[in-house]
């Protein structure tokens, strides 16, 4: 069998077989080979070698160790000309990874076709050898990647690793055509949410990171975790949290977060990866996920009417509405009330700081330029909001590309709002004059910087002491209300006070 892999891995697999060992090409290469879908990263499992040795067969390539749950070794993605290769020798158990030195569970000397056995889906259970052409398949993965089915390799092994509930949940997502076959969801449906405790966070991470960034129809994969019971907190609250049918044709929050996740599939390419080391990409595909896991706490209901509940008159006190009509099913302040529920779940997942900083940043902000756009605000609202977004690695930008996946989540018709169409919502009026402040902002630098600096109070005569941040604090307040006062008038009006 002639499978195409990269030189690279040709090179690997010889250097292996001359120092005594065995490699071959395992998991996603070979699948998405058989899927007809382009491949990226490359496995390679090595047999006949120890963890150790193995580092030194490849130290040129500089390997370094991630994941020490799975002793994997991450080559150096220039040194093997732009392929990300990941190595690994094959472990004894499911459950226990190998331990600081590298051993551990480690097996060289388990067989490939056990190895194979050992992988959770039946596509993922197939070796290749790039120096002879043979395919390993003891569990027929070719024809189930052909029928788009996950099929548990080996039962007994497979619930011994909960983490395969959010494995099969990206795959689902990344795989439109794909189905989990009967006995295999029955064995997702006993790996119960709870068990997910147990997993590290940074496992978990990987497979959500995959469902919502490579994800074709993210939706999918958090219709089978509903399925299977396996919803984190802040996601089942938004089960059966109504909306106003006037406004959320489409149904619930829960509804209305599945079709904003497929539309940010849909733009998420738009969305710069980084932004230094801030992983712009990633933390907007999260926000948009979690972008109203605040209404639940503040959804106006009928029992709250009827009861007077403090929310009601909260409400009552910062909006217009004052009918039961307008108050019930409203969510007033679910933005800023968000940004609890979605650190919660960011930092249950990751310690990642910048990237939860950045998707609560735009969780807080989702609704302002909604605000900014009715009430026909000015350059200084807009410049206010680039900075903030800034303050976190993003910028304006993100906020547009959130209205439009929030947009066209609020339809009964929504596959009729895709990006290929471009209508009715891709291009509404809210995004497009954000994207406009926005590209003026990057343009001009200067229309979004403070006017007045501490140099300038000095100047005008105000010594530093105690009020110096609150005076500069108020002089950008008052830029903001007016971008067309210079920087004289400011500081008059804020000496003035």
């Amino acid at each position: 069998m002639n499978i195409s892999v990269p030189e690279i891995a040709h090179t690997i697999c010889r250097r292996v077989q001359e120092t005594g060992g065995e490699a071959h090409v395992t998991g996603g290469w070979v699948r998405d080979h058989f899927r007809g879908v382009e491949p990226n990263d490359l496995d390679i499992e090595v047999f006949g070698m120890s963890y150790e040795r193995l580092k030194e067969v490849v130290e040129d390539l500089e390997p370094k160790a991630v994941g020490k749950t799975f002793g994997i070794l991450a080559l150096s993605t220039e040194l093997c000309g732009g392929v990300k290769v990941d190595l690994n020798v094959p472990r004894k158990d499911n459950r226990v990874g190998v331990d600081e030195d590298g051993w551990g569970d480690t097996d060289p000397r388990m067989s490939v076709e056990e190895a194979c056995l050992r992988r959770d889906f039946t596509v993922n259970g197939m070796a290749y050898d790039p120096l002879t052409g043979i395919l390993t398949d003891p569990r027929n993965g070719m024809q189930d990647c052909l029928d788009g089915v996950l099929r548990a390799t080996e039962p007994i092994l497979f619930v011994q690793d909960v983490n395969r509930v959010l494995r099969t949940a990206q795959f689902l997502a990344r795989w439109p055509g794909s189905r989990v076959d009967g006995v295999t969801m029955s064995l997702l449906r006993a790996m119960s949410y709870t068990g997910l405790e147990d997993i590290p966070k940074e496992r978990q991470y990987e497979e959500w990171k995959k469902l919502v960034m490579k994800g074709v129809i993210p939706s999918r994969g958090l219709t089978f975790l509903s399925d299977v019971r396996a919803l984190p907190p802040e996601l089942k609250d938004l089960q059966g949290c109504e909306q106003n049918p006037k406004h959320h044709p489409e149904g619930d929050v829960w509804v209305h977060s599945l079709l904003a996740a497929d539309a940010m599939a849909q733009v998420r390419h738009l969305v710069p990866e980084t932004n230094g080391r801030v992983p712009v990409r990633e933390a907007f595909c999260f926000a948009v996920l979690l972008h109203d896991v605040g209404k639940p706490s503040c959804t106006i209901t009928e029992e709250m009417l009827d009861e007077g509940h403090p929310h009601v008159a909260w409400v009552k006190e910062r909006s217009a509405r004052s009918t039961r009509e307008e108050l019930l099913l409203s969510a007033i302040g679910h933005d800023t009330l968000g940004v609890g529920p979605c650190r919660g779940f960011m930092q249950r997942l990751t310690d990642a700081k910048k990237v939860t900083a950045l998707a609560s940043e735009i969780v807080r902000q989702h609704m302002r330029p909604y605000y900014l756009c009715s009430g026909n605000a000015g350059q200084g609202a807009y410049a206010k909001s680039d900075r903030e977004m800034r303050a976190v690695g993003g910028t304006l930008g993100l906020l547009g590309h959130m209205c439009r996946c929030d947009a066209c989540a609020t339809s009964e018709h929504w596959m009729t709002r895709s990006l290929g169409t471009g209508t009715p919502n891709w291009e509404h009026e809210t995004s497009e004059r954000v994207f406009e402040w926005n590209e003026k902002f990057e343009k001009d630098a200067t229309a979004i910087k403070p006017k007045v600096q501490g140099r300038d109070l000095i100047a005008a005569g105000r010594k530093p002491g105690r009020d110096f941040g609150k005076l500069l604090e108020r002089a950008l307040e008052i830029q903001d209300a007016d971008a067309s006062l210079t920087k004289e008038e400011i500081i008059a009006q804020v000496l003035s006070e």
